[in-house]
């Protein structure tokens, strides 16, 4: 079992408030944060960084959420831990699921059940 301080979890929304609120809370559970605005910054940083689990909203100006998982299913095939988030209903959790998230949440998404997600799927206490 691996210690929630080795999990990194890769934020991405565009709305500065969503992912400040986001980033303190999982970050006082013990997870390591790194953010973009968008989901072409979020690639930049999949390619720096060893990724455990990715959080993106779904409609963003810099490259849309539904794209950012396509390209990480294709190129990081080793990373299948991805929830989107949306405030709109233009996909629903079927079709996320289909691409390959894990789960598809509202906004504003519940902090409990994402740290759970966390957890179970990066296997850490």
């Amino acid at each position: 079992m691996r210690n929630r301080s080795e999990v990194v979890v890769l934020l991405i929304d565009d709305e500065e408030g969503i992912r400040e609120s986001l980033t303190i809370n999982l970050e006082l559970d013990g997870f390591k944060i790194l953010s973009a605005s968008g989901g072409n910054d979020a690639i930049e940083i999949l390619k720096n960084n060893k990724i455990d689990f990715i959080i993106s909203d779904v409609r963003m100006p810099k490259g849309d959420g539904v794209s950012l998982l396509k390209y990480v299913k294709e190129h990081y095939p080793e990373l299948p831990h991805v929830v989107l988030i949306s405030g709109f209903a233009e996909i629903n959790a079927k079709e996320a699921k289909s691409l390959g998230a894990i789960d598809l949440l509202l906004k504003p998404a519940s902090i409990d059940y994402l740290i759970e997600l966390i957890k179970t799927h990066c296997l850490c206490d």
